[in-house]
């Protein structure tokens, strides 16, 4: 018989959840733009309240990691999935900085120094008076050259040389996150584009303009040296790993029980996780291999973008979430409680929160406990206009 108290959430009905007063661009949160990110405030409030210290705290949709970072920081252990490699490797490599492993600063200030060099002698370089870099060292350079003014390529080379030649272990990895942070404002567009255009491969036009990587990336350095030393470090005795995997098979991986399930599932045909980050391929082959591998994992995303005009993706979406939602069960401890943060477009809000909700209650037996809605505010979301969605609704269960 389950005789566990509920936690006390009384105080969740006087927050304003909207929090628009609070944003994501935090130490650490801020390191790689990542579509459809929520504000670490939201898991964190739940985190605490629905959890303890040591406990552990599971995010099936884990994209940037931005429920993984927050649950170190509060010192419970962290487990996340997600079908993004690229998501997977910016949150595993951020949580490995908040449990304390080795970061050579020393190196990232080495790094930061040449692309500092190099500015200041770049009129010298492209004279030949300065190190050259030789074509092989720019991966895929037939294709990147179609994304990037030449000037701007040759700066990413210079800097893709250092980076993978000089650096090593979670330092490197550091700096990866930076260098892909800066690959698509560095593309030949006149002004910043909406990810959709890298997602669908829209590349730009011949008069592709000159931007200045090595300012970019240099002042990203200096920013995260400067808030790195004062940072504080959780406990190193945390449990934190990150798969790369389909959440709708995720208990073939997670071994252990968790107390406390926070995740913000995809948007319904709002974004492409896996196509949005194609310039991050051309450069790391770690990612995924080849556009046959990245083909392979746009077609497994739930309810992505490129399946907005199917006939069937709405009932495909409540099949996949189905699925997600009984593996979560799978894994949650008797009393533990499954927080999800659902944002969808305007037409089918009412329709996704109402059947996912019931599944939940009637399918899986879980305990309704309590639902809050929010607005999001524009400066957090991944369009200009908000992409279509400007609500969310927090739904808490408990099992």
């Amino acid at each position: 018989m389950n005789i566990t108290k509920k936690k006390d959430i009384s105080h969740f009905k006087i927050l304003d959840w909207d929090f628009s007063d609070e944003d994501s661009v935090m130490y650490i949160h801020n390191f790689c733009w990542y579509p459809s990110r929520f504000i670490p405030i939201i898991p964190a409030y739940l985190i605490q309240a629905l959890s303890k210290p040591g406990e552990t705290v599971f995010d099936p949709f884990c994209g940037s990691g931005t429920t993984l970072i927050e649950a170190l920081k509060q010192n419970r252990n962290a487990i996340g999935i997600d079908l993004s490699p690229v998501g997977c490797f910016i949150s595993n490599t951020k949580g490995k900085i908040v449990i304390g492993e080795h970061v050579d600063t020393k190196k990232i200030e080495e790094l930061k120094d040449y692309i500092f060099q190099l500015s200041s002698h770049w009129d010298k370089l492209e004279a030949g008076l300065f190190l050259e870099l030789k074509g092989e060292n720019i991966p895929n350079r037939e294709i990147n050259q179609k994304w990037y003014h030449s000037n701007t390529l040759k700066m990413l080379g210079h800097i893709f040389y250092f980076i993978e030649e000089l650096l090593e272990g979670l330092t490197r990895d550091i700096c990866r996150v930076f260098f892909i942070s800066i690959l698509m404002p560095s593309s030949g567009y006149q002004s910043k584009k909406p990810y959709g255009y890298y997602a669908d491969n829209v590349i730009p036009k011949n008069d592709k303009i000159d931007k200045n990587a090595l300012k970019m990336l240099y002042h990203k350095l200096n920013k995260f040296l400067k808030e790195y030393k004062t940072s504080r470090i959780a406990s190193a005795d945390l449990q934190f790993s990150v798969i790369n995997n389909d959440a709708r098979y995720l208990s073939k991986y997670i071994n252990n029980k968790v107390d406390l399930i926070v995740t913000s599932p995809p948007y319904l045909n709002v974004t492409d996780y896996t196509t949005g980050f194609r310039l991050a391929y051309l450069w790391y082959d770690f990612l995924v291999k080849d556009f046959n591998e990245m083909e392979n994992l746009k077609r497994k995303e739930i309810g992505a973008r490129w399946r907005r005009k199917q006939r069937t993706r709405l009932n495909d979406y409540f099949n996949d979430m189905q699925n997600a939602l009984a593996e979560m069960n799978k894994v949650l401890k008797e009393s533990g409680y499954l927080c999800l943060v659902l944002g969808e477009p305007k037409k089918y809000f009412t329709q996704l929160r109402e059947n996912i909700a019931s599944y939940i209650t009637e399918n899986l037996h879980l305990e309704f406990i309590e639902s809050f809605d929010r607005n999001i505010s524009k400066k957090f979301f991944i369009h200009p206009e908000g992409g279509g969605v400007h609500n969310e609704g927090i739904l808490i269960f408990r099992k």
